[in-house]
């Protein structure tokens, strides 16, 4: 007599009057989770994420200042990737601005300085928060440009800069990042009242 299974509430039935292979689970009522027990769905393993040095973005990239001993700006990133073994090509990528390929960084060799640290910053992150590039806006690149973001402009550097210097533009220049990385740390930092040229 087969048994049956349900992948739901993980209930075995060995009755069958009670069960048959198209009905609902008698158990938990669902539809379609019921297979003969030879045939129990295997559950897909969902892509590694490991928490070390931190799932969230900026506490990992704060993790990997750590690991660096960096404690001043501007972040060379390119000693970064250096030293988590990733080199770095720079490369006609068209409207790309990277991507990390088989332990490589390919940057657009086109593209400015400022724009080229923060995709290298922002592939560390891929390789760091242990995630593959996705779709454009999706939680995957958020995460990464997160990432990116706290790795260039640290909020405990920033916050001991902008108590020096409280121009936007020498900042920026302290940090060498764009106006809109700037920006953003500025706001999440809660110090752009602080700031002038803002």
């Amino acid at each position: 007599m087969p048994t049956y299974f349900c992948s739901e509430c993980e209930e075995e039935f060995f009755d069958r009057s009670r069960m048959a292979e198209l009905s609902p689970c008698p158990n938990c009522g669902e539809d379609d989770t019921v297979s003969l027990a030879g045939e129990k769905p295997s559950v897909p393993e969902l892509p590694a994420r490991t928490e070390a040095p931190g799932a969230e973005p900026r506490a990992a990239a704060a993790a990997l200042l750590a690991e660096q001993g960096i404690t001043d700006p501007p972040i060379d990133v390119v000693a970064v990737a250096a030293a988590l073994d990733l080199p770095i090509s720079y490369e006609a990528l068209g409207n790309v601005d990277g991507e990390l390929r088989e332990g490589r960084i390919r940057v657009n060799k086109h593209h400015h300085e400022v724009r080229q640290r923060f995709t290298i910053a922002h592939e560390i992150g891929h390789m760091r928060l242990h995630t593959a590039h996705a779709a454009r806006g999706s939680l995957v690149e958020r995460e990464a440009n997160t990432f990116a973001g706290a790795l260039l402009v640290p909020p405990l550097m920033l916050r001991e800069a902008a108590a020096r210097t409280s121009g936007f533009d020498q900042l920026r220049h302290l940090f060498q990042v764009s106006r809109a990385t700037l920006s953003i740390a500025l706001d999440q930092a809660r110090l752009t009242a602080k700031v002038s040229g803002f």
